[in-house]
């Protein structure tokens, strides 16, 4: 019996206990023989959840640090309670494609990330992407469906809250889709423009802690523009303890004092004040989400915004009080960080 018209796959009755323990086992000897740290399950929400939260109990049990993504998100809130750490952002994909399409707007993207805000537990990662193995092969590639918001839409996935994934061909500037049941080749371009770019995009988020995934990184504020095309926002911890001791993680200095038992008196020393700690890890997004260039004023919501930035090309940006004005060319976009 198979599922739906799968035939390379059976459909599995998990009602039986010796086949659940079978799977577990074959679970147990991935991990434990082969070495890898963590599973990524197709159409997961196919599958009872009950199974997936007795499994990945076991397993964490032996492998605390392994990772778990699911390809589901209509199930994500009760697959992310406490089996899987990451769902796939669908929704948020087909609304970034019909952005670029010119069929939706910056304000709908708003009203998907407030309504996702009170639905999703804040612990699930979503993860982001411009494409995919079922994208590329049936809707087909980023540049098919985003045309020239490929490359912003990319930038996107690494700002708003989540994890960023990069698909086969991706960095190589792969224009054509993959076959998806027959073996097929990557296009690869000889310095490819899209490899320097997702080097400068890892290299940026891993530079910026408020970019982290989720409980490790800082909210998302909106930022106000008087365009409408203008997604702007700001990721900042809310509060300079959080702030502090982030920039500090890890560091020796910081461990086994009685005085810095709370690491943010160490990062204080360290940093000079709390208040430059913090700063060094603010991230502002300016993204023009149109097919023409725009001149545009954002609002700075307080003093503290003010002064020079640093886009993620390297240039000095000056932000000032109460708005700040900016032009961006079409489907292009600022990452300033401090």
């Amino acid at each position: 019996m198979v599922q739906y018209d799968w035939t390379d796959i059976s459909k599995l009755n998990y009602e039986n206990q010796d086949m659940r323990q079978a799977m577990l086992e074959a679970m147990h000897w991935w991990m434990d023989t082969i070495g890898i740290d963590g599973f990524r399950c197709d159409v997961a929400g196919e599958v009872p959840t009950d199974f997936w939260n007795w499994a990945m109990a076991d397993l964490r049990q032996t492998h605390p640090d392994m990772f778990t993504l699911a390809e589901d998100e209509g199930k994500a809130q009760e697959l992310t309670e406490q089996a899987f750490d990451m769902y796939y952002g669908w929704t948020l994909h087909h609304l970034m494609n019909e952005v670029a399409q010119g069929k939706r707007t910056v304000e709908d993207l708003w009203q998907y990330f407030q309504k996702v805000d009170t639905t999703l537990r804040a612990d699930a990662i979503r993860m982001n992407f411009t494409s995919n193995h079922d994208e590329n092969s049936w809707n087909g590639t980023e540049f098919e469906r985003m045309g020239d918001a490929a490359y912003m839409m990319a930038a996107f996935t690494y700002f708003v809250p989540g994890m960023p994934m990069i698909y086969t061909g991706q960095l190589s500037g792969n224009h054509h889709r993959l076959q998806f049941f027959e073996k097929d080749v990557i296009d690869r371009e000889e310095n490819a423009p899209e490899y320097g770019m997702y080097q400068r995009l890892n290299a940026f988020r891993k530079a910026n802690p408020v970019l982290y995934s989720n409980e490790k990184g800082a909210p998302m504020m909106r930022l106000e523009s008087d365009n409408d095309k203008i997604f702007a926002a700001i990721r900042t911890f809310a509060g300079k303890k959080e702030c502090c001791k982030q920039e500090c993680e890890g560091r020796k200095e910081c461990d086994g004092k009685k005085e810095c038992d709370r690491k943010d008196k160490c990062c204080k020393k360290d940093c000079g004040t709390k208040d430059k700690c913090c700063r060094r890890s603010e991230v502002i997004a300016i993204m023009n989400m149109s097919d023409e260039e725009q001149t545009f004023t954002v609002t700075m919501p307080c003093e503290s915004l003010c002064g020079e930035w640093t886009d993620i090309n390297g240039s000095a940006i000056t932000v000032t009080v109460p708005t700040t004005t900016f032009t961006v060319p079409a489907w292009n976009y600022l990452l300033l960080n401090r």
